[in-house]
């Protein structure tokens, strides 16, 4: 799989990302004028409410899609599939990615310039185009 990098300031930028995401799910997007700053802050705002009870207030509903998924309860049109970056993979012990293997498939994701100069994961970058 080939994962396209599009340039913000290109005009066919939205006919690009839009490609992207539909063959595979995935686009990195650079020149944005998103400031690394302002997504830091986003990410510890992000740990904060996820580490709350009350996050449990805005679990998915399916009438208004709006919502989150806790994790172990997502899963890719009936397939039980954990996306993680291979950063992230190569971290995890031999015995936690043997449980995680038994519960899914494990598909690990290279992104170490996402990793390096923006920050991000994996899974902040799947998207399902319905």
């Amino acid at each position: 799989m080939i994962v396209k990098t599009v340039s913000y300031t290109d005009r066919a930028a939205p006919e690009k990302l839009t490609e992207s995401l539909r063959k595979t799910g995935f686009a990195v997007l650079n020149n944005h004028p998103i400031s690394k700053s302002l997504i830091n802050e986003t990410y510890k705002q992000w740990e904060n409410f996820f580490n709350l009870e009350t996050k449990n207030q805005y679990l998915y509903d399916k009438d208004t899609q709006d919502g989150f998924f806790p994790f172990g309860t997502e899963n890719a049109k009936g397939n039980k599939i954990i996306v993680i970056s291979q950063l992230a993979f190569s971290s995890l012990t031999t015995n936690q990615k043997e449980i995680l293997s038994s519960e899914s498939k494990i598909l690990n994701i290279p992104i170490p310039i996402i990793q390096k100069c923006g920050g991000g994961s994996v899974r902040c970058m799947i998207a399902e185009l319905i």
